[in-house]
């Protein structure tokens, strides 16, 4: 899975919103598009998430991420590049925060992939350390040929100036002759010089196919790691389906448990049932010959009564009214006005209620008896006390409406403060708020 990032001077930037998840190791490829200025620079990925801080080698703009876990991380990148006067140069990028979300991965398809993660981190080691060796090879030789090339210049000078000292003395043709030797001794140097960078050239070139051999392997390590990491999820989903199976047959067991429980309790209550049954057969046997001879009974009674002349027939579907005892049922009505009196279907002797309510409670205020037709208003009188008698009200105040003596009383109204104040008179009722 690739993840582009663009790197402009000192700002990375990801081509677009990436959510990375926990769980993935060696399978995360970041791939960094550098502006011109991080030319000829090494170059390492930083990733930082909470106290763990990665760096991984970026080589032809490439490099694997770590695993991270879930939350949140950050990303940036250095990058140095050392002069000829030894002088290092260091870009530093911002660090851009990543989220990382639940993954599906456990510990136990964690483990199955430990064996090839650490193969492919010493893969990543080894190019490391080679990547390294190749650079200082190359120094050396760049350096060895550097000398030969200034040894060589030097023997050249030292021939020129020998020859044109021989010219002018014949002493100077020994210390020609020694320059010639020395330049030759030079060239030779400058050749071993040669091969010696041709040795660093080649052993480079050998660190560098080691290095793109370390890459293939590290790739096919990596593609085997998420074949192992499909196994392991694999293994985990069956193994989940084993547990639900398991919970549903569970399920089906205290189901199928709870269903005899109930089948015998049902059972139980049928039997209860059919020994009621048999009971109410039995009693209802026994009420049936105690009914047979309660009608044999009857029978016998009607048969004695129409013998002795005492039964009195009806005569024409009517019974003569000496056949009708005497008696009749009262009844009581309630009604909310006295208006609704003549409106009750009544008879002599019932009774209407008037009910209002009286200091917030439902109270019989009057009561009327019916004489007669209970159409006719005359024909309904008081009956008994009225409320206002039972009160206890005083005759004297029977029209008391805006009075102010009640029983020969005054009646004075004050506040609490004037009633505590004022002279009491006996015959005054006060009326204190």
């Amino acid at each position: 899975m690739l993840f582009k990032f663009a790197v402009r001077g000192d700002n990375i930037t990801p081509e677009r919103a990436y959510d990375f998840i926990e769980g993935n190791k060696g399978s995360y490829e970041a791939w960094f598009e550098f502006s011109e200025e991080w030319k000829n620079r090494v170059k390492v990925c930083v990733v930082e998430q909470g106290k763990k801080i990665y760096s991984i080698p970026i080589t032809d703009g490439q490099c694997f991420l770590p695993e991270m876990e879930r939350g949140t991380a950050r990303i940036g990148v250095i990058g140095t590049l050392t002069s000829k006067d030894d002088e290092a140069s260091t870009i530093s990028t911002n660090m851009k925060t990543i989220g990382v979300l639940d993954g599906a991965a456990n510990k136990e398809a964690n483990s199955q992939l430990n064996t090839a993660a650490q193969v492919w981190e010493k893969y990543l080691s080894d190019m490391e350390n080679n990547r390294v060796k190749a650079e200082v090879a190359a120094g050396t030789a760049a350096d060895a040929a550097k000398n030969a090339t200034t040894a060589a210049d030097e023997a050249g000078e030292s021939a020129e100036e020998s020859r044109n000292n021989a010219e002018i003395t014949e002493n100077s043709k020994v210390a020609a002759i020694k320059a010639a030797e020395d330049a030759e001794n030079a060239k030779t140097s400058a050749d071993s010089a040669m091969r010696v960078a041709e040795v660093a050239a080649s052993a480079a070139l050998e660190a560098k196919e080691k290095l793109e051999t370390a890459k293939r392997n590290a790739e096919e390590f990596s593609a085997k790691a998420w074949e192992f990491s499909r196994e392991a999820f694999s293994a985990a989903a069956e193994a989940k389906n084993s547990a639900d199976n398991a919970a549903t047959s569970e399920s089906n067991a205290k189901a199928s448990e709870e269903a005899t429980a109930e089948s015998e309790a049902n059972t139980a209550e049928l039997t209860s049932r059919a020994e009621t049954a048999a009971e109410n057969a039995e009693k209802s046997e026994v009420n049936s010959s105690a009914s047979e001879k309660t009608a044999s009974q009857a029978l016998a009674d009607l048969l004695a009564m129409i013998n002795s002349g005492d039964l009195i027939l009806a005569t024409e579907g009517k019974l003569p009214l000496s056949a009708i005892p005497a008696t009749a049922t009262q009844e009581i009505y309630t009604v909310t006005s006295e208006d609704e009196l003549t409106s009750l279907v009544a008879q002599r002797g019932d009774l209407a209620e008037l009910i209002e309510e009286v200091d917030g409670e439902q109270t019989i205020t009057k009561t009327w008896q019916c004489l007669g037709d209970a159409s006719v208003r005359e024909n309904w009188v008081v009956w008994g006390t009225s409320y206002a008698v039972q009160a206890g009200n005083a005759t004297t105040a029977n029209n008391a409406l805006n009075a102010n003596m009640i029983n020969n009383h005054r009646i004075v109204e004050m506040t609490e403060e004037e009633f505590q104040a004022a002279v009491k008179d006996e015959n005054t009722y006060y009326l204190v708020y």
